[in-house]
């Protein structure tokens, strides 16, 4: 039904009081049930008389002619019609009627409105209306009107069959049409939602979701949407809603059309039988039902589409029994009587046979059609429901197949023999797929044959004992060969096989083989057969090959846990015999399991390791920070690797080396640690022997040099000495002559004290280069080492002549050292180029000095501009006992080589532009402070 039917059907009934002309409302039956003021004066009678009176007692001169007006109007048909009325000897002059359609709000038929006026025809005709075709001599409708009214008054009847909202709304936002659906679900007659404006009815919330969407529609906009309400009992509804402007000839908007499908109920069923694919995307036509009107007969009126091979339009006109199975004939017929007798909607199921041989069944709802008391056809709504009846049995029997095997798995879980467990699967998929025989072979080694291990069906006496060769011509050998599915539907007419002589002695029609996986390569062929013929499903083959799957995993499993046992065997005794410690931890870093040598070297039992009892042997020195460190890597899953001590009641101490590495779960979370101990306490005491002939060397190396600087500085120390005594000197002879004021002799005595000073610095810092003393790690600055080596070797590089520059980055960052041997460092460095330098017998030698920030540290050069002729120098420069000059030990750069080292830096060489050697010392940069240590410091 268009729009404009919508907008006729209920706009005439708004405001009728206020209008200055003659209206009347007249139901069914012609009985008038209301008149205004003006439309009692046109009749000479009162508003009241009016009431309830027949159309043939108001006007009974005029009633025929005016009937067919009326019962036009009630089918939505708007006309005019010009009245000549007389009242006693008065005679009015010719009215306008116009008659248009009216409903009743009380479920009822609808009625019509009859609106007179004096005002001339041509004021009317200018009206957008539509006039009834009547014959121009009696003024009665033609033949067509009548076919016009029977189609609108079906159109109606459909409308307010359907399950959807209908509405009609003009431009001022009122109701002028809702369809009976509507006064159904929201217990509301129509007539009281009638002329009223669309944010008086509903909620604000629904209101300003829906007035936008009409906005559009009044604007000319088609608009199709899903929205969500309410109804008048708060419960959440949803509506595929569709709101279509009404267009006139001229293009002006007259109003909209709302409809709307209610889905709850079909959403709910989508989600619980995923069976449902869409509702009506227009009210009729689209719809997933079909949609049939019959006469009460049975003669098909009218249907929305067709599932025969004719067209629609062949099958309009015959009877519905045409198209019902015999056997559902009669309880259709029932059905429809009962209809037809009560007047009350009914529900039947039948089958209809297509001609392409499948069978549909239909679940129809029958909905009566009434004029009065009398129903005059039916509307039969018939849902497809083939599907879901299929599918409703396939789910039984899929159900019933999960759950078999679901039990099957269950005991693949427990304890059961693996021989068991194939007998078990291959009856269980004999009874419910159902099949004829169903098997397992296995592959033997040879790779060329499968051997029976479960058979139902077949010869009990194969398991174990038969084999069959593998051959791709055989429907098992083919899907070893391809790990896939083979299906064979019929084995008489499929040239992809041959039977084998079991399979043709047991006359096997059908049949489909899968592969039982393995880790490496398949373990068998799981497979079925049928002696009749038959079309295995999706689901079908789904089902074996999970059965195929739990019969891998057993499988897998029972020859891991052989595996597991032949490798714990070897684990103990590999752990039993390890020369190392091996331990084991919960998640938690308590420890659960120590092997012998463990005990050995930590000199505790299994029962004192256990848990933390371990860190009770630790030394007293060791423990707090190898305990904090090693719950450090508990908590963050970070491996573990420290060297600590070990000390008994006797205070035997063994040092050792520990190491440990979490165990991951598949989410990445450390379940355990496994670790190992080393006993290094031999290696410890020869590194501390080591370090102590290392030290005497160093040692050894410093008085050589001081030796060799020895007559050096006897010259250093007499210029300060000699000068104090000559201002001590100065300053008897100045008290001895008695002229001397303290004015006079106090500079003198300054002097002295200054020049004593420093001849003491000379001799302190020598003595702390010379004297022997523990290696201690401090903070130091670069810059500062440089200037107190610097004022050591002045004196050498004045009488030598050679020039030393210092170049420094600023800021450079401290470094960790014992301030002594780096100085040892760079002596020997300066000293070298010295020598190097005095040896090449060139002019103007020059040493340079500089120190840069650089990656993780900083780095120092000593560059001499000194050129050297041996070709190994570069190779073999810090090699102990290497050098090159006649008198020279071949232990200086050694020595710094190893003091570097000790330091975790690096030292290397290389030739300059100036033809010398460039020495590089690198160093790492102090810790910040700011940052805690770790737990290893």
């Amino acid at each position: 039904m268009e729009p404009r039917a919508f907008r006729r059907a209920g706009q005439a009934t708004a405001h009728y009081d206020t209008l200055p002309i003659g209206i009347g409302l007249f139901d069914s039956r012609f009985h008038c049930r209301y008149a205004n003021r003006r439309f009692a004066e046109v009749l000479g009678l009162q508003p009241t008389e009016t009431s309830g009176q027949d159309l043939f007692e108001l006007l009974p001169d005029h009633a025929d002619e005016l009937t067919a007006h009326l019962e036009a109007a009630m089918h939505g048909y708007e006309s005019q019609h010009p009245l000549m009325l007389s009242t006693g000897d008065t005679e009015v002059p010719t009215l306008m009627c116009r008659f248009s359609r009216h409903e009743s709000g009380d479920g009822a038929m609808p009625g019509a409105c009859m609106t007179v006026d004096e005002l001339p025809a041509s004021l009317w005709t200018e009206q957008d209306h539509q006039s009834l075709p009547c014959d121009a001599t009696t003024g009665m409708p033609t033949e067509s009107w009548s076919a016009l009214v029977e189609s609108e008054r079906k159109l109606q009847l459909m409308i307010d069959s359907i399950p959807a909202f209908v509405m009609y709304i003009d431009n001022d936002t009122r109701y002028c049409f809702v369809n009976r659906y509507y006064e159904k679900r929201f217990k509301v007659p129509r007539d009281q939602n009638i002329g009223k404006r669309v944010k008086d009815v509903i909620s604000s919330k629904t209101y300003n979701y829906f007035m936008p969407k009409i906005r559009q529609a009044l604007d000319g906009k088609t608009l199709r949407f899903i929205a969500t309400t309410q109804d008048q009992q708060g419960k959440q509804r949803i509506l595929e809603s569709q709101i279509v402007p009404d267009i006139d000839e001229d293009g002006q908007v007259l109003g909209c059309a709302f409809m709307g499908l209610d889905i709850t109920e079909r959403k709910q069923a989508e989600d619980d039988l995923r069976t449902s694919e869409e509702t009506s995307r227009t009210i009729m036509d689209s719809s997933l039902d079909y949609i049939v009107k019959i006469s009460p007969e049975g003669i098909i009126q009218y249907i929305n589409r067709s599932i025969t091979s004719m067209t629609v339009e062949h099958v309009i006109g015959k009877s519905l029994f045409d198209y019902i199975d015999n056997d559902f004939k009669k309880s259709t017929a029932e059905c429809l009587e009962e209809v037809a007798r009560t007047c009350k909607p009914g529900r039947y199921e039948s089958q209809y046979h297509h001609c392409s041989g499948k069978t549909y069944t239909f679940d129809a709802r029958v909905n009566p059609i009434l004029c009065g008391d009398k129903v005059v056809a039916m509307i039969i709504n018939s849902r497809d429901v083939t599907d879901q009846k299929r599918a409703a049995s396939e789910i039984r029997i899929r159900a019933a197949q999960h759950a078999a095997v679901a039990g099957l798995g269950l005991r693949a879980l427990g304890s059961v023999e693996l021989t068991e467990l194939m007998q078990d699967a291959v009856e269980v998929l004999a009874k419910v797929m159902p099949v004829d025989f169903a098997n397992v072979m296995e592959l033997m080694p040879d790779a060329e044959h499968f051997l029976f291990r479960a058979v139902v069906g077949w010869d009990p006496a194969w398991v174990n004992r038969r084999a069959l060769p593998i051959d791709e011509t055989s429907q098992a050998g083919r899907t070893f060969k391809t790990g896939e599915p083979v299906i064979v539907e019929d084995f008489d007419h499929d040239a992809r096989f041959v039977r084998t002589p079991a399979q043709e002695e047991a006359a096997v029609i059908s049949g489909v083989t899968v592969v039982i996986p393995g880790v490496d390569s398949p373990y068998g062929i799981l497979g079925v057969h049928c002696r009749s013929r038959r079309q295995f499903s999706n689901d079908d083959i789904s089902v074996l090959q999970t059965v195929a799957n739990v019969l891998a995993e057993a499988i897998d499993r029972t020859r891991i846990l052989q595996s597991l046992k032949v490798s714990e065997r070897r684990y103990q005794t590999l752990a039993r015999i390890s020369p190392v410690g091996i331990f084991r931890t919960d998640a938690f870093g308590k420890y659960v399991y120590v092997n012998q040598r463990y005990c050995e070297i930590s000199g505790i039992t299994t029962d004192q390791a256990m848990g933390e009892g371990w860190s009770r042997a630790l030394h007293a020195d060791d423990r707090s920070r190898v305990c904090n460190y090693w719950q450090l890597c508990c908590e963050t899953g970070e491996p573990f690797h420290e060297e600590f001590r070990f000390a008994d009641h006797g205070q035997s101490v063994r040092w050792v080396i520990a190491q440990a590495v979490p165990e991951t779960d598949r989410f990445g979370d450390a379940v355990a640690f496994v670790g190992t101990i080393t006993d290094i306490t031999q290696r410890r005491q020869l590194e501390q022997e080591a370090q102590l002939r290392r030290d005497e060397l160093i040692h050894i190396s410093r008085l050589n040099t001081m030796g060799e600087m020895a007559s050096g500085l006897a010259h250093e120390l007499n210029q300060p000495l000699a000068a104090a005594a000559m201002y001590a000197e100065s300053c008897v002879r100045k008290i001895n002559s008695g002229s001397g004021s303290c004015e006079e002799i106090t500079p003198l005595l300054e002097k002295m004290w200054d020049v004593i000073v420093r001849a003491g610095d000379i001799i302190h810092r020598l003595r702390d280069f010379v004297k022997k003393k523990p290696h201690a790690l401090v903070r130091l600055q670069l810059e500062e080492l440089f200037d107190d080596t610097r004022e050591m070797l002045d004196w050498e590089l004045r009488d030598k002549a050679i020039s030393m520059t210092a170049h420094f980055e600023k800021p450079l960052p401290d470094v960790m050292g014992d301030r002594v041997q780096l100085q040892q460092v760079v002596i020997n460095l300066v000293r070298n180029a010295t020598e190097a330098i005095t040896e090449s017998g060139s002019d103007g030698g020059r040493i340079e000095l500089s120190a840069f920030r650089s990656a993780g540290g900083v780095t120092m050069r000593v560059a001499a501009n000194a050129a050297t002729s041996c070709e190994l120098v570069l190779d073999n420069l810090f090699d102990t006992f290497f050098t090159t000059k006649p008198e020279g030990m071949g232990i200086g750069l050694s020595i710094c080589r190893s003091i570097v080292e000790a330091h975790a830096g690096r030292i290397s060489a290389c030739r300059n532009d100036q033809g010398g050697l460039t020495i590089e010392v690198s160093l790492p940069s102090a810790p910040d402070d700011s940052h805690p240590a770790s737990p290893r410091a």
